[in-house]
């Protein structure tokens, strides 16, 4: 399902802000293996902290907020930007997450 944002400012900065993040989340280097890594890692500690905390952190919770995150994050789609009058270029940006690319369509 590919998406189209709207805009009154340049399409060309709004794509750079887009191709950037499709780059962080869609990169398969040791970079980005490592920022994988670290995030899964700090929420491994946050689990395991609400298991054996008292002061109420659920692991219920935190699994729907992991899965939605999941949803949100894992596919991704293509995005098309235009401008309200045409005056620029349409730009077109593929592999955006769905978490960020279906708020910036609304």
């Amino acid at each position: 399902m590919a998406l189209t944002i709207f805009t009154v400012s340049d399409p060309a900065t709004i794509g750079s802000a887009l191709t950037a993040m499709a780059m962080f989340f869609g990169q398969d280097s040791w970079v980005g293996a490592a920022v994988k890594t670290a995030l899964l890692l700090s929420l491994l500690l946050i689990l395991a902290q609400g298991v054996t905390a008292k002061a109420g952190l659920r692991l219920d919770v935190m699994l729907i907020q992991l899965l939605v995150v999941w949803v949100m994050f894992m596919p991704k789609t293509t995005v098309t930007i235009e401008q309200f009058d045409n005056a620029a270029p349409p730009r077109v940006v593929d592999d955006v997450p769905y978490g960020i690319a279906l708020p910036a369509s609304l």
